[in-house]
């Protein structure tokens, strides 16, 4: 059974480590490029590079988001220049979505950021025992929530 103390100390522990990155804004190397992108958009781009030439209705399979949440990001992100539609050269009636060459540059910077935390929390962790706990323990909790 969980106690509440534990619950406490979980809550508080995620939002330390939220505020310290909000405070260093996220990392020296932030670049500007990603500004205005949501925790969404960022995961529908990391989607779109790691499944290229997928349709638009296996992005929403594989995102698990309602349709109008895809149709709307992708629009905002062709106004802004990340992506565009490409017509599927295995179902001429589908698109497939591409990023373009500010989009491969947004997760690019995104990619940075990311490392950069994870290089952080990995310096807090004293000894490669305890780092490959901590993966694993992590690992667990995003498998389990």
């Amino acid at each position: 059974m969980i106690n509440e103390t534990d619950l406490q100390s979980v809550d508080e522990i995620f939002h330390q480590l939220l505020y310290k990155q909000l405070k260093n804004n996220c990392t020296e190397e932030y670049d500007q490029k990603l500004q205005g992108l949501s925790v969404l958009d960022i995961r529908i781009i990391d989607v779109i590079v790691a499944n290229p030439q997928k349709q638009i209705k296996e992005l929403l399979q594989i995102l698990d988001i309602p349709n109008s949440t895809l149709t709307s990001a992708i629009n905002r992100f062709e106004k802004r220049g990340i992506v565009k539609r490409v017509i599927s050269p295995d179902d001429r009636r589908s698109f497939i979505i591409e990023l373009t060459d500010l989009g491969k540059e947004i997760q690019e910077a995104h990619k940075k950021v990311d490392y950069v935390i994870a290089q952080r929390c990995l310096a807090a962790i004293e000894t490669e025992e305890e780092r490959h706990i901590f993966i694993c323990l992590l690992k667990k909790v995003v498998d389990n929530i």
